[in-house]
């Protein structure tokens, strides 16, 4: 198959294929690797990949460091052992699995535990949510 233009059916469907060539990679080096977005036009695209150590932990991601180092800055009261926890919000479980420092109003990166769906929540709201379980 020979690709003439580039579109996001087509760039999903490569990423597909390169995660999936990738996962051998990961194995052999006793990594996670997955992709992480990117960009592209009609003739050329970057796709984006996250290697990440896999610990006692859990896997490493960017956003799981950034809590262990820097969820105690980012909001008073958040604390580091919350990472993996869950709490229940609007009558849904959802599980803590990371911070965005670059995300000022909703740097909290929680799951929602009954679909793996992402969300972004405020620290006063996991404070709360925390506390009150």
């Amino acid at each position: 198959m020979k690709v003439t233009t580039l579109d996001k059916p087509t760039i999903r469907s490569i990423s597909a294929d390169m995660n999936k060539a990738l996962q051998s990679v990961a194995s052999k080096y006793g990594i996670t690797i997955g992709p992480k977005g990117g960009s592209f036009t009609e003739s050329n695209a970057t796709i984006k990949f996250e290697c990440a150590i896999i610990s006692s932990k859990g896997v490493m991601t960017k956003e799981r460091m950034e809590w262990m180092s820097m969820a105690k800055y980012t909001g008073p009261g958040l604390k580091t052992e919350w990472l993996d926890e869950t709490f229940m919000y609007g009558g849904h479980e959802y599980k803590i699995t990371g911070l965005a420092t670059r995300g000022q109003k909703r740097p909290v990166l929680v799951t929602k535990v009954s679909n793996g769906k992402g969300f972004k929540f405020k620290c006063d709201t996991i404070i709360q949510a925390m506390t009150n379980q």
